[in-house]
């Protein structure tokens, strides 16, 4: 194992993020269980029975009841701040648990229409005796699904209250009297109620039905969401930057794809093939230029692109990496080695009726199977051909390098799709043939131990292993304003002639023992 691979082993493999950038990468989570929690709590109010509510208004006032000396009973309001203590008893008094009873006795209410376990406590629960700010008036009101059960437990209240007030006084007059005889204090203080207005009957507001119920349901998807975002930060796959990467596997990196949304790799490679212009094609330009400056000594001829996973991107990387070269006036050969899962014809929109395959099987010349791609000049394609059984068996053969060593006296460069590294003997017959070696990793699913394992196996058979390329990266993403403007500037100008030219002509592939052969 060679030192950078030693070295990287002590790297962190992913940075670290604070709490509030872990819950933004996770807002949609947060946001989804709130929605949910709001959805479900709506949809289960809107098949509950409608609340009514039945309100009726009293007046309080403070009463002196004074005894005069000729023995005349005085009445007389008296004025009341609103920090009085005598009004907050009073209020106090009308809450008492032995009201609610003598209601339940006085009207008769059915028990089963109140909380079978303790009605006096389900009627206190639903009934409310709130002051109204700057007066003396009280508002009692009811709230049941029952319309006439709130009517009567209201209008029960009010009767309850004026009879009570009505039975303190007979008593309270003649304790005054006493007192007068006793020559002590010859008045007293007490309450006096006045209906304004008996029960009247509406339905309750939806605030009043609903508030609670919808903050309960956004506090509690929002505490659900939180928990299950972290969840998804602590045991999900996070995904990795660039220096991250670098830091882990020792091996720089040569392209940072930004993840393209709502393109099917088909066509984003058709898109590549018409120019379409987008931010993943430069970025798969500035991998093609980091590419040629790979070497030592000269740009590689035979580039193979591999990956850890399945489903990477692999593929279209090659694809990618051949059109760009193709674009600079190179003359590119791209094989799809990928024998177990090849998928490059479907996506240059070409056959794969014979391939690879069947040249390595002895069954046809490779010169009669190499397509010419028509869309970009100067690019060809072998297609892997037929499906086999053994891949590893066919790719092992000296047929292979002969065909390799051929096809770089006619072709500036070749590009090679190999299959997935991990598990499979494939890659590693093809790795000892090229000249550069090119991982491509999925930001979002890095797994470093499986990385660093590809990594030596590969460094086993040929140093040749030039970096990485990541795709879906969260970073390094072209400024779409700037490439637009690139994009309407370019569409003006005449189209120029390519800066690099190849030199080699034809697509005579005809393998014949040759070691003296020449560039033509």
């Amino acid at each position: 194992m060679s030192d950078p691979i030693f070295l990287a082993r002590n790297h962190p493999v992913l940075p670290t993020y604070s709490l509030g950038a872990r819950l933004l990468r996770q807002a949609w989570v947060v946001v989804g269980c709130v929605l949910l929690a709001i959805v479900a709590v709506m949809y289960w109010l809107s098949q509950a029975e409608p609340v009514y509510r039945a309100v009726a208004t009293l007046q309080l006032e403070k009463e002196r009841v004074k005894i005069t000396e000729a023995n005349i009973l005085e009445r007389s309001k008296v004025s009341m701040a609103l920090d009085d203590p005598f009004l907050y008893t009073q209020y106090e008094k009308l809450k008492s648990r032995a009201l609610a009873e003598k209601v339940i006795r006085e009207v008769n209410l059915p028990v089963t229409a109140l909380a079978a376990a303790d009605p006096v406590a389900d009627l206190l629960s639903r009934l409310h005796i709130e002051p109204v700010a700057r007066t003396q008036l009280l508002k009692i009101h009811y709230e049941s699904t029952d319309s006439a059960l709130a009517v009567a437990v209201v209008n029960g209240v009010v009767d309850t209250l004026i009879q009570l007030n009505q039975e303190a006084q007979p008593p309270t007059i003649s304790l005054l009297r006493k007192m007068q005889t006793l020559r002590v204090v010859s008045d007293t203080f007490m309450p006096s109620l006045e209906v304004v207005e008996r029960a009247r009957l509406w339905r309750a507001p939806w605030y009043t039905q609903y508030a609670g119920a919808i903050i309960a349901a956004i506090l509690g998807g929002l505490l659900l969401g939180v928990i299950l975002a972290l969840l998804r930060e602590r045991f999900g796959k996070k995904p990795m930057s660039v220096n991250a990467l670098q830091a882990m596997s020792g091996l720089p990196v040569l392209g940072s794809i930004p993840r393209v949304r709502g393109f099917a790799k088909r066509r984003l490679v058709q898109a590549a093939l018409r120019n379409v212009g987008s931010p993943a094609a430069e970025a798969y330009r500035v991998a093609t230029a980091n590419l040629h400056f790979s070497g030592a000594n000269h740009a590689p001829r035979i580039t193979l692109l591999t990956s850890v996973n399945t489903a990477e991107g692999k593929s279209t990387s090659a694809a990618y990496l051949a059109i760009q070269q193709a674009r600079q006036g190179l003359k590119v050969l791209l094989i799809d080695a990928d024998l177990r899962k090849p998928s490059l014809h479907r996506y240059l929109g070409v056959a794969n009726r014979r391939g690879l395959s069947d040249y390595l099987r002895g069954d046809a010349e490779v010169a009669a199977m190499t397509q010419v791609i028509p869309q970009v000049k100067g690019l060809y394609f072998l297609a892997a051909g037929g499906k086999v059984q053994h891949p590893a068996n066919l790719l092992s053969q000296p047929s292979l390098s002969l065909l390799l060593q051929r096809a770089t006296q006619y072709f500036d460069s070749i590009v090679i799709d190999a299959s997935t590294l991990v598990g499979f003997a494939d890659v590693l017959y093809l790795s000892a043939l090229a000249d550069a070696t090119l991982i491509v990793t999925n930001a979002e699913n890095v797994n470093p131990m499986r990385l660093l394992h590809a990594v030596e196996q590969l460094h086993r058979v040929k140093s040749n292993i030039v970096g990485c390329l990541m795709l879906k990266s969260p970073e390094n993403a072209p400024d779409y304003r700037h490439y637009r403007l690139h994009q309407q500037y370019a569409s003006e100008q005449h189209s120029l002639p390519a800066v690099v030219k190849s030199k080699r002509k034809g697509l005579n592939l005809a393998l014949t023992p040759n070691t003296n052969a020449t560039v033509q």
